[in-house]
């Protein structure tokens, strides 16, 4: 599918989440909230245009080394932090994205078909997924699931 968001619905998405003003994400301000919502769109416009990284600063009226920064710290927060990667799929959703819809819903199906599973073999399974679902960015059901297997696994042992 060839359909992707422009930058400035991604502006406005993120601007609306955040509650900020209009306008906010492109200012130059340097409050944390503004600061943090523009790494996020910047983000976005990434992940989600087939802009160039020189584009994208353009947009944002910034150098194109910020771009790969605001790349750069939001892949690694998302990692631990779950709130952020909650905003980002929240957004993604809004933002309508398909590709990310149905990778969302996939995953909710392989949960389901991975919960009969924990029921029939939990050793099996926990062993071969332990250091795959570590991480933070696996949705909570999926956690869960692993954290009933372990259980499984201790009691058993």
């Amino acid at each position: 599918m060839n359909w992707h968001p422009s930058p400035l619905r991604i502006i406005a998405e993120v601007e609306a989440l955040w509650g900020l003003p209009e306008g906010e994400v492109l200012s130059r301000s340097q409050r944390r909230s503004a600061a943090a919502a523009r790494r996020v769109a910047i983000w976005l416009c990434d992940r989600l245009t087939r802009l160039s990284c020189r584009e994208i600063a353009d947009v944002f009226g910034r150098d194109p080394s910020r771009v790969f920064g605001a790349r750069s710290e939001v892949d690694a927060r998302r990692r631990v932090d779950a709130d952020l990667q909650r905003d980002i799929d929240t957004l993604v959703y809004q933002l309508g994205v398909p590709d990310w819809t149905e990778a969302a819903r996939q995953a909710a199906v392989a949960g389901e078909i991975l919960a009969r599973l924990v029921q029939q073999q939990p050793a099996a399974l926990y062993a071969g997924l332990s250091e795959t679902i570590r991480a933070p960015s696996v949705a909570p059901r999926l956690a869960a699931l692993v954290g009933e297997i372990a259980a499984q696994v201790e009691s058993t042992a």
